[in-house]
Order: C-alpha cells, then sequence, then structure tokens
C-alpha cells in the first residue's frame, strides 16, 4: 500500500494535495501542486488549509493559489 502523506497542520488527517514553500528572504509563500517527495523543509497541505492560509503581515502568496485569484 503506498503512504498518503496527510496535512501538516495539527490534527488535520487529510490527504495532502499542495506543498508550501517559505521564502524568508522574499516575504513570500508558495504554492504548489503537491511534490513527489516529501521534504522536510517544505510543508504540505490539504486543498482546505491551502485555499485558507493566510500569510503574516507584508507576506504574499505566490503558485497556483495567486494565479487562480487574479484570474476569479
Amino acid at each position: 500500500m503506498p503512504f498518503v502523506r496527510t496535512c501538516s497542520r495539527i490534527g488535520c488527517s487529510v490527504p495532502a494535495s499542495m506543498t508550501a514553500l517559505v521564502r524568508y528572504e522574499a516575504r513570500e509563500i508558495e504554492l504548489r501542486p503537491l511534490v513527489d517527495e516529501p521534504d522536510p523543509h517544505l510543508v504540505d497541505l490539504c486543498s482546505d488549509h491551502g485555499a485558507r492560509l493566510t500569510p503574516p503581515r507584508g507576506w504574499t502568496i505566490a503558485g497556483d493559489r495567486a494565479r487562480q485569484a487574479v484570474s476569479a
């Protein structure tokens, strides 16, 4: 049986569907499709938590979610 990665949010057991890359120097969080291999430097999120992610003040969100918001 293949290993299913779950959302990194505490108490969430939903399968992860995206990966967040935190770029501190750019004050940016990039949301990407779930990467193939787990990486301790990245955060895996379910679609609900990825959609509700709020960046810290002065930061931006880049990636698929940002592009979807612009096109909506």
